[in-house]
């Protein structure tokens, strides 16, 4: 019986350097590799803008003062997403938050960040949405309100809703007179 166990493996074994060895999955000729100076280009325009509008809704540093409140390991995840959004790893940034959000789902600094990252990655819906849930959290937080208001002034916008992002920009300014 043992000796049956024996030839099964090496049957199998056998099997599976055949299929290794095969030369017919295997790929001919160069393999196509993306082109990222178009994308790279395009980023930079949308990224210069929507820097302008992070710098603009509330500094990182005055966003994590403000978080004092927050669990530590919640203000580490937002500090590097920061980092990450700075060397512009868009997506682990926002892995990074999503983090944070599992554990303070009602925090609306997270959700306002993570409309800044949607913002960057040209996700206008979702980066609307976003500042529009950070906002029913941050009923006392005006700053927070005005910054969530200019996000989704910045994504009608660009999302061709002129009319929509006139009224954002106008709900931001008032937010930031009183």
């Amino acid at each position: 019986m043992n000796l049956r166990k024996l030839n099964l493996l090496l049957c199998w074994s056998l099997l599976l350097l055949q299929a290794c060895a095969s030369t017919d999955n295997q790929v001919k000729g160069p393999v196509p590799v993306e082109d990222r100076a178009v994308k790279n280009a395009q980023l930079e325009s949308v990224e210069g803008t929507v820097d302008r509008v992070q710098k603009s809704v509330l500094p990182q540093q005055k966003l994590i003062e403000k978080d004092k409140n927050a669990r530590p390991i919640v203000i580490a995840l937002l500090e590097e997403s920061k980092a990450k959004m700075e060397h512009g790893e868009l997506t682990s940034a926002a892995a990074s938050l999503e983090r944070a959000l599992r554990l303070e789902p009602k925090n609306a600094r997270l959700w306002n960040q993570l409309g800044l990252v949607r913002l960057r990655q040209k996700n206008w819906q979702q980066a609307i949405t976003l500042a529009k849930k950070s906002n029913l959290l941050a009923v006392k937080d005006l700053d927070l309100q005005a910054a969530n208001w200019k996000i989704i002034a910045q994504a009608q916008s660009r999302a061709g809703n002129k009319s929509a992002a006139k009224i954002a920009a106008e709900k931001a300014s008032n937010l930031e007179e009183k």
